[in-house]
């Protein structure tokens, strides 16, 4: 069964249900207000007839009943109202008025009649007498004071439930109008509902439900998408692995601030970095969802597991620097060689020997400099940057109180080489076209690591110091530009600090 009648079919269902239900409440409320309303039309007829001076006149005297002077009045009453039957009955329940004059003189029936009787009192029954089931309303007849019988006024049971069905008759027509425009509304509801869904089938909402989670769960990047209220609506399960959480209620606050500035902004922000713990960085673009009628709806989250490309960077960064540093030693050891071999060919053997025991001898200094920075992979690195140097003509120095035992358990060996790395390679980028360039670096464990580089470059304007950790700027070109974004990055996640000074040296201090 297709959406349209299944919708048509419970909407008119419904309004049935509800007429049933409203049609016997009605029934009841009916019948209780007319059964009310007819009890006092007879009571009030009963309080007129037993006021009236024949009927007082005669009950009082005893006059026979069958003189039929009581029974003539009444039933001329009786005619003019529409009433079932009037009885007049003295204070033996003897009839003086009935509309089967062969009743007259007898005694009345259904022993109802004994309360007003005894007590005088005014009040409504329903009882079986001649004429069959009725409803009865009982009053007193007074004659100075003494009372001296009853009237009894009564109308059949049935004329009731006649007159109830009547009312109910007349809403039969507007039931079925009603029912009439139900069904047109419940039709044009189940159309809009289903041109709201394309057309679609409940099961083909399914279908392409379950191949949309498939999609997004089979997606390379981990995805997040909150609506406006900041509620998380859609996570991906490369997300949940990739933050290395059960569900989004552990979703790290900073990625949930990102997204609702991405609401409240109605902006994009791209290729942003995020530490979440010491083994979990993230990149991440942050996009507004916007609706129809340019209402911010949301705003969605793609995620990218950064953590594995920054290994991976970083182990390149140390393979080519461990590349360079061979090549440089092997130039520089060739150089020397050639040198030496010169020499001895032209029998300058003091020389020979005298430049050998300087050259150990500078190579022997940075390797006392060097010795106490404990993690080899820093001394290798700045051996290699010292070679580099070298072969540029820049004289290179290690401050000789450079001193480097622990590194802190939130700080990454990777990144202290990223950082010194990257400030080495920009000073001796700066400095490879000047003739007397030189370089300083030290390496020093306080409360913090301290890292200071010096270098007798150019000097770097104040414009320059506001961009230069901007992703992506650069003075050397298009493609550049990323070296110090990452250790302003790398500084900001692990809550250091870098000053920069530049006037005639430029100085990096680096504390993290």
């Amino acid at each position: 069964m297709s959406l349209e009648k299944k919708i048509t079919k419970l909407v008119v269902g419904i309004f049935i249900a509800v007429v049933l239900v409203i049609s016997v409440f009605s029934l009841a409320v009916i019948n209780s207000n007319l059964t009310t309303a007819l009890s006092k039309r007879l009571t009030d007829t009963a309080f007129v007839i037993a006021a009236n001076p024949i009927i007082q006149e005669e009950l009082s005297k005893g006059t026979d009943p069958t003189y039929l002077k009581v029974q003539n009045f009444v039933e001329r009453m009786r005619l003019k109202i529409d009433l079932l039957f009037i009885s007049v009955i003295d204070m033996n329940s003897v009839r003086y008025s009935h509309p089967i004059p062969d009743n007259i003189g007898r005694k009345f029936l259904g022993g109802d009649e004994k309360r007003v009787i005894s007590t005088g009192e005014v009040y409504v029954t329903e009882s079986h007498g001649h004429l069959g089931n009725s409803i009865r309303a009982f009053a007193p007849v007074y004659k100075d004071g003494v009372q001296v019988g009853a009237v009894a006024v009564g109308i059949l049971k049935r004329d009731l439930r006649e007159e109830v069905r009547e009312y109910f008759f007349e809403l039969i027509p507007v039931f079925l109008i009603a029912l009439l425009i139900i069904i047109f509304l419940a039709k044009k509801l189940a159309k809009n509902i289903k041109n709201d869904i394309y057309g679609l089938e409940p099961e083909d909402i399914a279908i392409q439900l379950r191949e949309k989670e498939s999609i997004i769960n089979n997606m390379e990047e981990g995805l997040i998408a909150v609506n406006n209220l900041g509620q998380v609506t859609v996570i991906n399960k490369k997300a949940l692995n990739m933050l290395r959480i059960k569900d989004e209620r552990d979703i790290d606050e900073k990625i949930i601030s990102l997204l609702n500035k991405a609401i409240y902004r109605r902006s994009r922000i791209f290729n942003k970095e995020i530490r979440l713990s010491e083994d979990i960085i993230i990149m991440a673009n942050f996009y507004s969802i916007v609706g129809e009628y340019g209402t911010v709806v949301g705003a969605i989250a793609s995620l990218q597991d950064f953590t594995k490309v920054r290994n991976m960077a970083e182990e390149l960064t140390g393979v080519k620097e461990l590349t360079w540093n061979l090549r440089a030693q092997n130039h520089e050891f060739m150089n020397k060689l050639h040198t030496i071999a010169g020499l001895i060919q032209l029998e300058e053997n003091d020389k020979a020997i005298e430049y050998i025991f300087a050259t150990t001898e500078k190579r022997g200094l940075i390797t006392d400099n060097l010795s106490k920075i404990k993690e080899p992979s820093i001394q290798g690195l700045l051996f290699s940057k010292y070679n580099r140097a070298d072969e540029m003509k820049i004289k290179f120095e290690i401050d000789e109180k450079s001193y480097l035992n622990n590194i802190n358990n939130n700080v990454k060996v990777q990144e202290l080489l990223t950082v010194i790395g990257n400030i080495i390679e920009n000073s001796i980028e700066e400095l490879r076209v000047q003739n007397d360039g030189w370089i300083y670096c030290g390496i020093f464990e306080e409360e913090k690591i301290k890292i200071v580089v010096k270098n007798n470059g150019r000097k770097i304007d104040e414009d320059t110091k506001k961009k230069i950790f901007e992703r992506g700027y650069s003075t050397k070109g298009e493609g550049r530009g990323f070296g110090l974004y990452n250790i302003k990055t790398i500084v900001n996640n692990l809550g250091g600090e870098i000053r920069l000074t530049s006037d005639e040296i430029t100085v990096w201090e680096i504390i993290v």
